[in-house]
Order: C-alpha cells, then sequence, then structure tokens
C-alpha cells in the first residue's frame, strides 16, 4: 500500500499538468475577485460621480448666455 501511494505521489509531482492546471485556476481567482472588487468599487462610487457630473453640468449651464 505505501508503494502504491508513493508512487501515486511521484506522478502527482512529476506531472507538468497538474502545475499548469493549478496556475489557471489560479489566475481565474485572481481575475475573478478583481472583477467583483472593480464591479463593487463602481457600484459605491456611481451615486457620487452621477452627482460630480451633475453638478458640473449645473455650472456649465449657468455660464452659458
Amino acid at each position: 500500500m505505501k508503494k502504491f501511494f508513493l508512487s501515486l505521489w511521484l506522478w502527482f509531482s512529476r506531472n507538468p499538468l497538474q502545475q499548469k492546471g493549478a496556475t489557471m485556476i489560479e489566475y481565474a481567482l485572481i481575475a475573478g475577485l478583481i472583477g467583483v472588487t472593480a464591479a463593487t468599487i463602481l457600484g459605491t462610487l456611481s451615486g457620487h460621480l452621477n452627482d460630480v457630473f451633475q453638478n458640473i453640468s449645473t455650472r456649465l449651464d449657468s455660464l452659458t448666455p
């Protein structure tokens, strides 16, 4: 039984596809986390940005003769 687990462990440690798959999953998780963070930040700031642009628009309208 020890030989089986040892050979299985050696196979997994030497198989480069396992490393590539793990790296791809890590990159996908990082990209997902960045996407969720960006969506949260933009959702939070959207109201504030709307107020800023509305204020700019109002001031520009008051300057127009």
